[in-house]
C-alpha cells in the first residue's frame, strides 16, 4: 500500500465527505481487530505512522495490548488525541484479596444474558460455579464468556440440570490444557519470571506472553501483571522445581 498512501488517504476522504453531506451528521468509524496484530505491525501503525489518523471524521481504533504496556505508548499519544486503557474487571486486589464488587458484576452478566431468554441465573447455574468460572477468567470478559459455554455444554452432555461446580471444573480443565499446549520452555522461563517479579522481563518472549494471554496487565488503580490463573498453579510447580 505505500505507494499509493496518499491516494487511499484522499479516496477515504472522499467517501467520508459524501457519507456525512448523505446523512447530514458527523460520521464515527470504528475499527477492530487491530488489536491481534503483531508487535512490529502495531508499532509501525499506531507509532510511527499517521496514516491512521488521517481520515476527516471521528475515529476509534482497538490497539494492541502489547502496544499500550511498551514504550511505545507515548508515540502513539502524540499522534491520537486520546488513549484508554480498557481494563479486565477486577477481581482480585494485587495482594490477592477478591474483590467482591467484580464478582458481582460478572454474575450481572449473566443475568442480562439469561434474562433475555426469559430465564433467571439461578435456574441454570450453581452459584459456586459461576464464581469458579469468573475468578479463572483474569476477569476478560470474553474468557469468562467462553468458558461459561464450555461448562454449558458439558452440564448438557452430563444431562445436568443446571450448571455445577464440576461441570465449570471440567471447562477450567479444557481451557487449560489449550493454554497448555503451546507453552515452550522459552516461554515458561517468561512465566516463571512473571510469577517471581510481578513483571514481564520486557524481551521478546514478555511480547508473546502478553500478546497471547500468557500473562495478563491488570489496570486497577495502578498497573500489575499476573500469569493467566488457568495455568498459574502450573507456574508455581514449575518455579518450585527450579524450572
Amino acid at each position: 500500500m505505500k505507494p499509493q498512501i496518499t491516494e487511499i488517504v484522499a479516496a477515504v476522504g472522499a467517501i467520508v465527505r459524501a457519507v456525512e453531506s448523505a446523512v447530514g451528521r458527523r460520521l464515527l468509524v470504528i475499527v477492530d481487530g487491530l488489536d491481534r496484530v503483531d508487535v512490529e505491525q502495531g508499532r509501525q501503525i499506531f507509532a510511527e505512522s499517521q496514516v491512521l489518523d488521517a481520515p476527516s471524521c471521528h475515529l476509534i481504533y482497538v490497539i494492541p495490548a502489547h502496544l499500550y504496556y511498551s514504550p511505545y505508548l507515548n508515540l502513539t499519544k502524540q499522534i491520537f488525541k486520546s488513549v484508554y486503557a480498557l481494563p479486565n474487571v477486577k477481581l482480585r486486589s494485587r495482594d490477592g484479596a477478591r474483590h467482591e464488587a467484580g464478582y458481582d458484576f460478572m454474575r450481572e452478566v449473566v443475568d442480562k444474558r439469561v434474562a433475555s431468554v426469559g430465564l433467571a441465573r439461578g435456574e441454570l447455574f450453581e452459584p459456586e460455579a459461576l464464581d469458579q468460572l469468573a475468578a479463572h477468567s483474569g476477569g476478560m470478559l470474553r474468557e469468562y464468556i467462553r468458558l461459561i459455554q464450555s461448562a454449558v455444554l458439558e452440564a448438557t452432555q452430563k444431562r445436568s440440570a443446571t450448571v455445577t461446580a464440576a461441570n465449570a471444573q471440567a471447562a477450567v480443565d479444557a481451557l487449560r490444557r489449550d493454554y497448555m499446549a503451546g507453552i515452550t520452555p522459552p516461554l515458561l522461563a517468561e512465566l516463571v519470571e512473571v510469577q517471581r517479579k510481578g513483571m514481564p522481563s520486557g524481551v521478546q518472549m514478555g511480547d508473546v506472553a502478553l500478546q497471547n494471554q500468557y500473562v495478563l496487565c491488570q489496570t486497577n488503580r495502578d498497573v500489575w501483571y499476573e500469569v493467566h490463573p488457568v495455568i498459574e498453579s502450573y507456574v508455581r510447580e514449575a518455579w518450585a522445581k527450579g524450572s
